[in-house]
């Protein structure tokens, strides 16, 4: 949540997984996501996840862990530079 310059957001790349990542022709492609759809207005997306996902100690990865960090990232007390 706290990337900053590009070594600290390359290294969170290589660390963390998203809901999609870029290719290197910057073309969004499914990471944790195995598809997503905008609504009409584009004011909302839903993303369906990958079956099985697992945090690196084994657990499960849910949509509410998903929805965690994105709040995380939009609280204002986390000075995420994702806002």
């Amino acid at each position: 949540h706290q990337a900053r310059v590009n070594p600290e957001y390359l290294m969170a790349e290589l660390l963390y997984s998203g809901l999609t990542r870029l290719t290197q022709e910057m073309k969004a492609e499914a990471d944790l996501a195995l598809s997503w759809q905008a609504s009409e207005d584009l004011t909302q997306w839903t993303f369906t996840l990958r079956p099985n996902l697992k945090f690196s100690d084994g657990s499960p990865l849910t949509a509410a862990d998903v929805v965690a960090s994105l709040q995380a990232l939009l609280d204002p007390k986390n000075a995420s530079p994702a806002l």
